[in-house]
C-alpha cells in the first residue's frame, strides 16, 4: 500500500510540476583568509578543520567552502604544507573546495588544489582548462546543489566555463564561491564584473560567498529574473592570532523555511553576535529555492535605566562635599575645588577625611529614583588629579553640611557604627605610602548604602577615610566646586523595574511599530526637509562659526488605546523613558514639550525660524536640561542618552495632546550631539519610548464581591 502510495503521489507532483523535498536541516562552513594561520598559526587552521570533521554529524555539515588566500606567500612552501595538512583533514569526510586568492596564484595552488586533489572526492564535477576553478555537486535537505569555485578575479575565460557548468546543470540551486566579490560597503569592481558576467542572469544562483576584504557585510540583490540573490562577506584575519579561529556556520533549516548565518570561533567556543555576524534570511524551499528577504533578528530588552546624578550637568544642583583638616581644625573646607584623603598632611601632621553626599535622590520627578524602581547598581565616580595611597569609604549616619570641620565633627568622623559604619562598604588602594592610585576616574561601588536610603533609611552620605596609620600618600580628586562640570563628583544608579508593572516599548519598526516621527529643523538650511535623514543633529553653532542652530523635533503616536502593545487609557504610569543613541559627543540641550502640530517634512522657515519655547509653539519651561550651557563635548558622551519624560506621558494620558517633544541647543551649546533618528538603517538604535505601568483593579468588580459578601452575611 505505501508503495502505491508513493507512486500515485510521484505521477501527481510529475504531472502539477511539484517536487518531493524532504525536510532535513543541514549546514554549509565558510572558511575565509587563511594565510595568517598558513604563516604563524597553522595548529589554529587545523583545529577548524578538525572541529569540521568532529561536528558533521551533529552539525549535519554537507560542504566545506574555503574562500581563498589559503596562504599569504605564495612562494613559500611551508606555509602550503601547512594549508595542505589543515584541508587534508576534510579529505574523505567532508566533501569541500578550496578557491584560489590573490595570495594564492602561482603554480603552488595548482600543485597542492588543481583537479588531482579532488580526484576521487565525492560529487568532483572538474575544473576549467587552467585548473584554478572547479565545480561539485552534494545532495542535502532534499535538493542537489550545484557549488562553483571561482579564482581571484574570474577573467572571461573562467566565467564562460562557469556558464557553461550552469548550462550543464540545469535547475539546480547553485553557490557561488569566490575570493573578491563583496566589500565592506558593496560589490567590489571584480565582484561586479562577476555579477554582470555570470550571476545577475543565472536564476539558478541564490548565493555568493566572499573573503579578502577585511570584515562582515550582506546584501539581497535581484537578479534579472527579479529573484534575490544572498551575497555575503566574511574576513576575521584582522583579528587577534591571525583571525582567532571565526568561520562561517550557514545553516539551512528546510523545515521552518530559513537560512541561519552564524559567525563562530573553533578555539575560543565562541559566537559573535552583533548584526553582521549573526543574521538569518526568510527562505521558501520549494521547487526552487526562493530567498524572500532578511529577517530582522527579535527586538533587544530595552536596556537598563541609569540616573546620572552631577552638579551643574542636567540641571542637577544637590552634591555636598568638604574635607576635614586635622592640620586646620576649625576652617569650613566646603568652597575647595579639591578634596584631600590623606593618613598625614599638614602641620601639625594628621589625618585628612572627606565628606560626600548626593541629595534629592528618592522622588517621584525626573532625575530621582522614582517609586516601583530597584536599584540595582550605584558607582561614585571621582576624578583623581593627584596618585595616592588610597581610602576606604564608609557610610555617615550624622547629618552635617559643608560648613563641617574636624573641630565640629568632633575631631574628624569616627568610624564607630555611630558617626559613621565600622566598617567600610569598598576600599581603593592599600595602607602604604605608595601611589597605589593613579590619576583620571576611580569608581567607587556604593550600592550598598543606596539601597538603603531607597528603603526608607537616611541618606547622610558617604565618609572617605585614609588607609591608617601608612597611607601617607594623600589621594586628591576634584570637588562640586571644580569650574569644568563633567569634572566633579558623579553618582550613577542603575535602576531596574518592579516586575509587576507592565512594559509598552515604542520603536519604529519593532513588532510592526509605524508610529515615530522625527526631524531636524536646520537654521543655515532653513527650507530642507530633514525628515528622512537617518542621523539627527541638536547644536548652537552649525556649520561652526556661523551661531546657526539646529533644533529636533520628535514624536511617538498610538501612543494609548486597547490594540496589542499600547498603553490601556486607566493605567496609572510608573515611569517612562525616552531613549537615544548619541553617536557625537556635545554639550547639551533641553527638552520641552510640543504645543502645536507639525509634520516630520517641516522646514525651519515652514515653522517660522524653528521653533519657539514661548508657551504657544513649545513649552517655556524646559522639561528636562540634558548636559550643560557651555561648549565641553563631553557634557553629553556617546551612548545611550535616557530621559525621563515620566510627567509628560501622564499628562498626555490625563487628556493633554500628544505633539511630542522639541530639543532646543542651550545658548551656549556650541558642540552639537548627534543621534541616530527613526529612519536609521539598524531597528535597535533608533529613538525608542518605554513605558512602565500598572492597571488598577476595576473598581466595579471590587463593589460588586463586597456588596455580594454583605448579602451573604446578613442571609445566614
Amino acid at each position: 500500500m505505501r508503495t502505491v502510495f508513493i507512486h500515485v503521489l510521484a505521477v501527481f507532483l510529475f504531472l502539477t510540476g511539484w517536487s518531493l523535498v524532504w525536510a532535513d536541516a543541514f549546514s554549509l562552513v565558510a572558511l575565509p583568509d587563511t594565510q595568517n594561520y598558513s604563516t604563524s598559526y597553522p595548529e589554529i587552521f587545523m583545529n577548524q578543520t578538525q572541529w569540521i570533521v568532529d561536528h558533521r554529524a551533529t552539525e549535519n555539515i554537507a560542504f566545506v567552502t574555503h574562500l581563498g588566500d589559503l596562504v599569504n606567500t605564495a612562494s613559500s612552501s611551508e606555509e602550503w604544507t601547512r594549508a595542505d595538512a589543515a584541508m587534508d583533514t576534510l579529505h574523505g569526510q567532508v566533501p569541500y573546495s578550496a578557491c584560489m586568492g590573490n595570495h594564492d596564484i602561482g603554480s603552488n595552488y595548482d600543485a597542492y588544489f588543481g583537479s588531482s586533489r579532488y580526484a576521487g572526492q565525492t560529487g568532483y564535477g572538474g575544473s576549467s582548462a587552467n585548473q584554478r576553478n572547479h565545480y561539485q555537486t552534494f545532495s542535502a535537505g532534499g535538493y542537489e546543489f550545484l557549488h562553483l569555485n571561482l579564482q581571484y578575479a574570474p577573467d572571461t575565460a573562467a566565467i564562460s566555463w562557469a556558464q557553461s557548468i550552469i548550462n550543464a546543470n540545469p535547475g539546480k540551486p547553485t553557490i557561488v564561491s569566490t575570493h573578491d566579490n563583496l566589500n565592506l560597503t558593496g560589490r567590489s569592481t571584480n565582484g561586479q564584473n562577476l555579477w554582470d558576467g555570470l550571476v545577475k542572469s543565472s536564476d539558478q544562483v541564490f548565493m555568493v560567498l566572499n573573503g579578502h576584504w577585511h570584515g562582515e557585510f550582506q546584501q539581497l540583490s535581484l537578479n534579472d529574473s527579479n529573484d534575490k540573490v544572498i551575497e555575503m562577506l566574511s574576513d576575521y584575519q584582522s583579528y587577534s592570532n591571525g583571525g582567532d579561529g571565526y568561520l562561517r556556520r550557514i545553516e539551512f533549516d528546510v523545515p521552518n523555511n530559513r537560512i541561519n548565518v552564524q559567525t563562530y570561533s573553533t578555539t575560543k567556543g565562541t559566537y559573535l553576535t552583533d548584526s553582521d555576524s549573526q543574521f538569518s534570511y526568510d527562505v521558501t524551499f520549494g521547487t526552487k529555492i526562493q530567498v524572500n528577504g532578511l529577517i530582522e533578528p527579535p527586538p533587544s530588552s530595552p536596556p537598563a535605566y541609569t540616573i546620572t546624578l552631577q552638579d551643574g550637568m542636567s540641571g542637577y544642583a544637590g552634591t555636598q562635599d568638604t574635607e576635614l583638616k586635622y592640620a586646620d581644625q576649625t576652617t569650613g573646607q566646603g568652597g575647595s575645588t579639591v578634596i584631600n584623603v590623606d593618613a598625614s598632611d599638614g602641620t601639625p601632621s594628621g589625618p585628612t577625611q572627606g565628606l560626600f553626599r548626593f541629595d534629592g535622590l528618592v522622588g517621584d520627578t525626573p532625575g530621582k529614583i522614582r517609586p516601583g524602581m530597584k536599584v540595582t547598581a550605584a558607582t561614585l565616580t571621582l576624578d583623581v588629579t593627584d596618585a595616592g595611597s588610597g581610602l576606604n569609604v564608609h557610610q555617615m549616619n550624622v547629618g552635617w553640611d559643608e560648613a563641617a570641620t574636624w573641630s565640629s565633627m568632633s575631631q574628624g568622623i569616627q568610624t564607630d557604627g555611630i558617626e559613621a559604619a565600622a566598617g567600610p562598604e569598598t576600599s581603593i588602594g592599600a595602607n602604604d605610602g605608595n601611589a597605589n592610585v593613579g590619576t583620571g576616574t576611580v569608581g567607587l561601588n556604593v550600592t550598598a548604602s543606596v539601597k538603603n536610603w531607597q528603603e526608607g533609611s537616611a541618606n547622610h552620605g558617604w565618609a572617605l577615610m585614609p588607609h591608617l596609620p601608612n597611607g601617607t600618600n594623600g589621594l586628591r580628586f576634584h570637588a562640586s566646586e571644580i569650574d569644568t562640570a563633567n569634572l566633579r563628583p558623579k553618582l550613577q544608579v542603575t535602576v531596574e523595574m518592579d516586575p509587576s508593572l507592565k512594559e509598552s516599548v515604542f520603536q519604529q519598526g519593532r513588532n510592526g511599530y509605524a508610529g515615530a516621527y522625527d526631524t531636524e529643523l536646520r537654521q543655515s538650511d532653513p527650507d530642507s526637509n530633514l525628515g528622512g535623514a537617518t542621523s539627527l543633529s541638536i547644536d548652537a553653532d552649525d556649520p561652526s562659526g556661523t551661531g546657526g542652530d539646529t533644533q529636533n523635533l520628535i514624536r511617538f503616536d498610538d501612543l494609548f488605546g486597547t490594540d496589542a502593545g499600547q498603553i490601556p487609557t486607566e493605567s496609572n504610569i510608573a515611569f517612562a523613558r525616552l531613549i537615544l543613541n548619541a553617536t557625537d559627543a556635545g554639550s547639551g540641550f533641553t527638552v520641552h514639550r510640543m504645543l502645536r502640530p507639525w509634520q516630520d517634512t517641516d522646514t525651519w522657515n515652514g515653522l517660522g525660524n524653528g521653533v519657539q519655547p514661548d508657551g504657544i509653539e513649545a513649552a517655556a519651561n524646559a522639561e528636562l536640561t540634558v548636559g550643560a550651557n557651555d561648549s565641553n563635548n563631553t557634557n553629553v558622551p556617546t551612548g545611550l542618552i535616557q530621559l525621563d519624560v515620566t510627567d509628560t506621558l501622564r499628562a498626555w494620558l490625563a487628556g493633554e495632546t500628544n505633539f511630542g517633544w522639541a530639543f532646543l541647543p542651550y545658548l551656549a551649546g556650541t558642540d552639537g550631539i548627534d543621534y541616530y533618528s527613526s529612519d536609521y538603517s539598524t531597528r535597535d538604535l533608533r529613538p525608542m519610548l518605554v513605558v512602565n505601568y500598572a492597571i488598577p483593579e476595576p473598581v466595579t468588580l471590587l463593589l460588586l464581591i463586597t456588596g455580594l459578601g454583605v448579602w451573604a452575611r446578613r442571609s445566614v
